[in-house]
């Protein structure tokens, strides 16, 4: 499919201001995002970001498609679920609490983390809180969760932005006990929509104003850690030091969240009964809280425990934080800690892509509409939606490999594109192609003015040289006809064999410029380029002779003379533009080969002929089309002569009379030329017991006999001087 590349200046500018302005949504967009990580309350987040909310959707939809990382086996949660509430109560005692760490240390786990906050003394039986330190202190390995609190003091500015906030630790005797205490809060990371899609490794809104456990004395004074990073710098031994150092200059990571999995709840209870399991969906594998207290765990979970991380939380609907996910909308809080810890131990979080590869591909997607803006509506649609769903596909494939590409922008740029195409071509062409369908549509073939409306930069109106053929049309013995016919009768006579004339010339993609009375002037190779001009113009010629002997089979009665055309083609070189007044103009050509395209019409009396065509026509189709030559003219106002030529007919179809005056013509040329007139006569005479009738023959014979007779003129050099146009 050729594309004919065409790009008008009120497009690019279009394009140019949606450029700008797509690019001041994108940095907008960007900034007030990145706002609302750093700050969690305030009146950014009353700001909307429509593309990263778009953004975060599509990725919604690429976990449920395609799917994130798989799990680390070595991570679990030990679930506090109905079934243990239904036993224990809620609150239930912290006793329990002390008896599950002392289980899980029994079962070989490497890292306690309780993902929940004990803050206040355990009212109903308060020495519970000695045991469970006891046990916490013990162990060695627990990781205690706190939250980020906004500070008493703080302001109640509606801007919030000099808020202060501080870390609630748990009780004082937890926090001596544990190994260290971390930040289980997720507020700040919070979309608008609810879901969480980043975590950070610190948080950087407070810092540790005491050592956050017996495991870290020295880090006082740094970032508060979020759980997922304690559990990383306990399991990997690398402490919170080293962790910082590592993830400082990164704070955010995206979540790539492990598909949920249907696994047996309870094995170890449901042993009894395996035919009919109860399957649970869920990240990690979720051991009951209740289950280890009975010491009801089956070997699998017993094995999956030792050396591995638990994170201790509520799973139970109504008696835990949950927040809507990729997975469903009820998620449990504790999995977005643990996903965080597993991508922290496998650096398998998303990598997200510079947003300046989103920015260049919305430029480039938005720029496209250059090649659409030269196809059809059509094609232009499909090969849109070819690329929009080539960017997507390309998407999918990056989320695969686990980078988080963009989509939005890119996809916004193309549609904008699309719809800023649609919308001008609607506007702006729409009103051209009416303009161009009122100028020209009576001039022009249906296909050509088709072409124009389809594009009409094709239209130059501020003038060109350019190569084009020209033809003149005259009706014979017109001034006779006319005189004869009333004004009505006039009026039907020319309109009915100047439609048929101007039916040929269209037919053959001809512009019929203009009528001047009964002649007709059209032109070829304008306002669209035709290759094949010489030789449409010429056969237009001959179809318009045989249309005017098939119209004079209905003539009307009483016309002195039968209608006839007389028709001059020439090419060459001419100006085509707009020329007139500043207030009256026509699109036409002017120059010296249009005025010798009409003396060539002119000539015909000369001659009695009924075609003649410039050699600068005929010469180029002469294997396509017969015709004989006249000889050379020298017309008025020219003084170079040029060769003429009559046409007869297509070469396939020409018959033999027609060809043997062709020959004739040809053999007599050389003597007429040199002034042998007698050996022309000859030839001539021969070709005239041929075709007794025809006209140019006789009128040659008796141009000849003249010559012998009265002499030629003295400064005979084989040329026709026309001394009349």
């Amino acid at each position: 499919m050729a594309i004919n590349f065409r790009t008008p200046r009120q497009f690019v500018w279009i394009l140019s201001a949606l450029t700008l302005a797509l690019s001041l949504l994108f940095i907008y967009d960007g900034w007030v995002s990145a706002q609302h990580m750093r700050h969690s309350n305030g009146v950014y987040n009353w700001l909307p970001t429509p593309v990263h909310t778009v953004e975060s959707t599509v990725s919604d939809y690429a976990f449920a498609m395609i799917g994130g990382a798989p799990a680390d086996d070595r991570i679990s949660i030990l679930a506090m679920d109905d079934d243990t509430f239904a036993r224990l109560g809620f609150p239930f005692e912290r006793k329990y609490y002390a008896d599950v760490v002392d289980k899980l240390n029994a079962l070989g786990v490497k890292v306690i983390v309780f993902d929940m906050l004990f803050t206040d003394p355990d009212r109903r039986s308060p020495q519970d809180d000695a045991i469970f330190a006891l046990s916490i202190k013990n162990a060695g390995n627990v990781i205690i969760g706190g939250y980020i609190d906004r500070a008493a003091s703080s302001s109640d500015s509606w801007l919030n932005l000099d808020v202060k906030y501080s870390f609630r630790y748990p009780l004082d005797i937890l926090r001596r006990s544990a190994y260290m205490c971390a930040s289980a809060s997720v507020d700040q990371t919070i979309d608008s929509d609810g879901h969480i899609r980043n975590m950070q490794v610190f948080d950087y809104r407070s810092a540790y104003s005491s050592p956050p456990g017996t495991g870290y004395a020295a880090y006082s004074g740094k970032p508060i850690a979020t759980v997922a990073a304690a559990a990383y710098a306990l399991y990997t031994g690398q402490g919170p030091d080293k962790v910082y150092a590592d993830f400082k200059n990164r704070n955010y990571y995206r979540l790539n969240i492990p598909d949920p999995v249907a696994r047996p709840k309870s094995p170890g209870r449901q042993a009894a009964a395996p035919e009919h399991p109860v399957l649970l969906r869920s990240s990690y594998p979720e051991i009951s809280f209740i289950d280890l207290l009975d010491g009801k765990l089956s070997d699998g979970e017993k094995s999956r425990l030792k050396g591995g991380i638990v994170f201790v939380a509520s799973t139970s609907i109504g008696a835990y934080d949950h927040h809507p996910s990729p997975f469903g909308e009820n998620f449990p809080g504790v999995m977005f800690h643990a996903t965080m810890l597993d991508n922290m131990l496998n650096s398998s979080w998303l990598r997200v892509a510079s947003p300046f590869w989103g920015w260049l591909g919305m430029l480039g997607m938005l720029w496209f509409s250059l090649v659409s803006f030269n196809l059809s509506l059509v094609w232009g649609g499909v090969l849109t939606c070819v690329l929009g769903f080539g960017w997507f596909l390309l998407y999918c494939v990056q989320f695969y490999k686990g980078m988080l590409g963009l989509v939005v922008m890119p996809e916004m740029g193309l549609l904008t594109g699309y719809i800023a195409v649609t919308v001008y071509r609607v506007v702006v062409e729409g009103r051209e192609k009416r303009w161009v369908k009122n100028t020209f549509g009576q001039y022009l073939s249906p296909d050509l003015l088709q072409v124009l409306m389809n594009d009409p930069s094709k239209l130059k109106f501020g003038g060109e040289k350019r190569e084009m053929t020209i033809f003149f049309l005259d009706i014979a013995h017109f001034t006779n006809i006319s005189e004869s016919l009333t004004p009505e009768e006039l009026s039907q006579f020319l309109n009915r064999y100047l439609s048929a004339l101007t039916a040929v010339i269209l037919k053959n993609h001809g512009y019929v410029n203009k009528y001047i009375g009964d002649c007709i002037m059209a032109f070829w190779n304008a306002p669209i380029e035709e290759p094949d001009q010489r030789y449409l113009a010429c056969l237009s010629g001959l179809e318009c002779i045989a249309a005017v002997a098939e119209l004079n089979k209905n003539l009307v009665a009483g016309l002195p003379e039968t209608p006839a055309v007389r028709i001059g083609i020439n090419s060459g070189i001419v100006n085509l533009g707009n020329y007139g007044s500043s207030t009256r103009f026509e699109y036409t050509v002017i120059g010296d080969e249009v005025n010798l395209a009409s003396r060539m019409e002119g000539a015909n009396k000369f001659f009695a002929s009924h075609l003649l065509v410039a050699e600068s026509s005929y010469l180029p189709v002469k294997d396509r089309l017969l015709g004989r030559e006249i000889g050379r003219i020298r017309v008025v106002g020219k003084s170079v002569p040029i060769r003429v030529f009559e046409l007869l007919a297509k070469r396939g179809s020409a018959t033999k009379e027609q060809l043997a005056l062709v020959d004739a013509f040809d053999r007599a040329a050389g003597p007429f030329a040199l002034g042998d007139f007698v050996s022309a006569l000859k030839i001539y005479e021969e070709a005239l017991a041929l075709a007794p009738s025809d006209p140019v023959t006789l009128r040659r014979v008796e141009c000849v006999r003249g010559f012998i007779k009265d002499g030629a003129p003295g400064d005979w050099d084989g040329v026709f001087n026309l001394t009349s146009k």
